[in-house]
């Protein structure tokens, strides 16, 4: 199949971390992403709650899609994510208008997963009752846990 888009092929590198039995306790991607959805959805209703989700430059656009979508509103991104993500999603796109820069429009922001930590995520709580609820959907989580 490759082939027919790129011509002749010489080497191909998979990545095959996650293929390893150790890790055969993780969840598929549509569950995970699913899951996270659903936790959004159920906990954005609430009053003061932010809700971070972290991403890396790029990658997760599937769990972004997925909440936005679910939750109903646009997720908040900074000026640099939401440049790239608009690169990426083409002007004809219905996916471009979940993003916004406009904090007052939603309680869930998209931010870098080093922020998704309890030494930084205490900067996003907007008073006393401010609940910061933090989502750091990677493999990598698990290096440590072997």
């Amino acid at each position: 199949v490759l082939k027919n888009y790129y011509g002749r092929i010489d080497l191909l590198y998979l990545d095959t971390t996650y293929c390893h039995r150790r890790y055969r306790h993780i969840p598929r991607q549509s569950d995970a992403i699913q899951f996270i959805a659903d936790k959004c959805v159920q906990e954005s209703k609430r009053e003061h709650v932010v809700i971070l989700i972290g991403t890396y430059s790029i990658g997760k656009e599937r769990i972004l899609k997925q909440v936005a979508l679910q939750c109903g509103k646009p997720l908040v991104v900074s000026a640099h994510k939401h440049r790239l993500l608009h690169t990426i999603y083409d002007d004809e796109s219905e996916d471009r208008h979940w993003f916004t820069t406009d904090s007052q429009l939603s309680n869930i922001q998209v931010v870098s997963m080093s922020e998704i930590s309890f030494a930084k995520m205490w900067r996003y709580k907007l008073d006393k009752r401010t609940k910061v609820i933090g989502f750091r959907a990677t493999g990598w989580e698990l290096k440590n846990n072997k």
